[in-house]
């Protein structure tokens, strides 16, 4: 009877390279390697996002708040900009944002070690592609004018501009494998938008920062907390 045959072992390297070497099956050969991989591998190509526009400003037209961020007529605004995800789909670059807990030093026995008091959720970015109408440009300005009143720098009401964005992760299948939803968010940034007359073949492309008070997985069985 021939011996079990011995599969090549793979281990790291100090440079964090594969070195294969002979060895028995163990968990850190490749082909256990690979068989924790059923389902295939996680690509960064597949997602969709879902946004809305918010609210808008409660109350009729004044003199200091666009007609168009009015709760009447933002609406309008959605369908007309993001009619079937059209905005959302133009996200060609996206971040899962961060989850950071702000820890504080405790010591016990003569030694320190981190203790967590809190939680900080850093803004995330998104970068989307823009029709030849400035389509993207236009329907985060609504929403950025649903925030402030540009000509006396007044604030609108928390509740009047802020909106939940859904993060989906897609495999291959594009069917949907994890969600996060970013609770109460606002675009408190659009970055400055570049045009050169020597940017030939070159599709516009609009950065939008996002602020938002929190985060939770989407199969999360936490209550959600709203400031709304």
């Amino acid at each position: 009877q021939l011996p079990a045959r011995q599969l090549p072992e793979v281990r790291v390297g100090l440079n964090g390279v594969p070195v294969i070497t002979s060895g028995k099956p163990s968990n850190s050969s490749a082909f256990d390697f690979f068989a924790n991989f059923k389902n295939g591998i996680a690509k960064p190509t597949r997602y969709r996002l879902e946004f809305n526009l918010p609210s808008g400003v409660s109350g009729s037209q004044t003199q200091d708040s666009e007609s168009k961020v009015l709760s009447a007529n933002i609406r309008r605004e959605e369908t007309s900009l993001n009619s079937s995800g059209a905005i959302a789909i133009k996200c060609h670059t996206m971040t899962l944002p961060p989850r950071i807990f702000q820890v504080h030093e405790v010591k016990y026995n003569n030694s320190t070690f981190k203790l967590p008091h809190g939680v900080a959720y850093e803004p995330i970015t998104f970068t989307f592609y823009s029709d030849s109408q400035l389509d993207t440009i236009r329907y985060f300005d609504t929403w950025q004018s649903s925030v402030m009143n540009f000509s006396n720098n007044t604030m609108n009401f928390f509740n009047e501009y802020v909106s939940d964005i859904n993060i989906f992760i897609c495999d291959d299948a594009g069917d949907d494998v994890y969600g996060i939803t970013l609770f109460e968010a606002y675009p408190m940034g659009i970055a400055a938008v570049e045009y050169s007359y020597t940017a030939t073949n070159i599709v516009l492309n609009v950065s939008v920062t996002f602020a938002y008070r929190y985060f939770l997985p989407m199969e999360s069985s936490q209550s959600i907390n709203r400031a709304t």
